[in-house]
């Protein structure tokens, strides 16, 4: 059974920033990944790049590929 995928829009996403809100997510390809857990991401950075994001566009300039967003939970879907 496929599980139910709430739909967010990109300003519900921008406040999962980690400042405005507990939660630290990312957006990649139309889903929401929670990256809470992640050392990579505290305080709401990942290097140079800012949480609560879409990061499809950042990825292929990534030093990995991108079956590392398969270690993070995929909470919702990104509205188009």
């Amino acid at each position: 059974m496929e599980k139910f995928l709430p739909t967010y829009s990109s300003e519900e996403l921008a406040l999962r920033n980690g400042q405005d809100m507990p939660y630290i997510w990312v957006g990649y390809k139309g889903k929401i990944y929670d990256v809470t857990s992640s050392e990579l991401f505290k305080d709401g950075y990942h290097y140079f790049h800012a949480t609560g994001i879409d990061l499809t566009n950042d990825m292929p300039d990534a030093p990995h590929l991108e079956d590392v967003m398969n270690d993070f939970e995929i909470v919702g879907l990104l509205e188009n």
